[in-house]
């Protein structure tokens, strides 16, 4: 018997020219557990205006498995994430970027974790990326713990695993994708983080960089998290 069904969501937004990579190694991926599991991609384009939306209509109808949501606009990762939640049809949703600066294989270390967590987190363990990324990075997490108390150092992880029951059931905002794992703690749900590989990136351009992810941001949210932390209402039935 196949274990539970797996999706893979990866937002798109301008990456015409990672396309091709990304379709080969999802696709390589899927090939390589479809005897243990039914894997499906589900890709949400964030209203690209750089022909990704063709392209990836044709990857679609290369794949039975494989599904596109088109925006009418660009709304942003956290309207991209909660589209992909709301549209998923199966009990495991995976997040990986397009820019495949982290390797789908690597899902191959969360997905034994998934009967005991509600979350499992990659964890680059070694950046490549530049200063000042690594910087600002390091500033959003002394500034986050400040009001939010967690213990993650690489919440913003572009590789991660939710059970789709419970990532329903999360309070979504614009910027809600940078506070994934602080949100499924705030629940109380149980969450593992695994160190993972990351890679340069080879195509496009980062879409985020120190003034709208750490001012406009971080900046802004972690109060409005640690608020949430001290008010949010939890229970369980026997």
């Amino acid at each position: 018997m196949k274990k539970e069904a797996f999706t893979i969501y990866a937002p798109v937004y301008n990456e015409i020219d990672g396309l091709p990579k990304l379709e080969k190694a999802l696709d390589d991926y899927a090939r390589s557990i479809e005897n243990e599991r039914d894997v499906h991609v589900l890709f949400v384009n964030d209203g690209s205006t750089d022909g990704s939306e063709e392209a990836l209509n044709e990857m679609c109808t290369r794949h039975s498995n494989w599904t596109v949501l088109h925006f009418d606009r660009n709304y942003g990762n956290s309207s991209a994430f909660k589209a992909a939640i709301d549209y998923c049809k199966t009990p495991l949703l995976g997040h990986i970027d397009a820019d495949l600066q982290t390797d789908p294989e690597d899902f191959n270390l969360m997905l034994p974790h998934m009967d005991e967590f509600a979350l499992v987190c990659g964890d680059r363990v070694k950046r490549n990326d530049n200063w000042l990324r690594r910087a600002s990075t390091n500033i959003s997490n002394k500034w986050r713990h400040m009001f939010t108390g967690d213990n993650f150092h690489d919440v913003t992880s572009p590789l991660k695993i939710m059970r789709t029951e419970y990532a329903r059931q999360m309070p979504f905002f614009n910027g809600s994708h940078r506070f994934i794992p602080v949100a499924f703690q705030i629940m109380g749900l149980p969450v593992k983080v695994v160190p993972v590989r990351h890679y340069p990136r080879t195509t496009g351009e980062a879409k985020y960089g120190f003034f709208n992810r750490v001012l406009s941001g971080v900046a802004a949210d972690s109060p409005a998290y640690g608020w949430m932390k001290r008010r949010y209402l939890k229970y369980r039935f026997k």
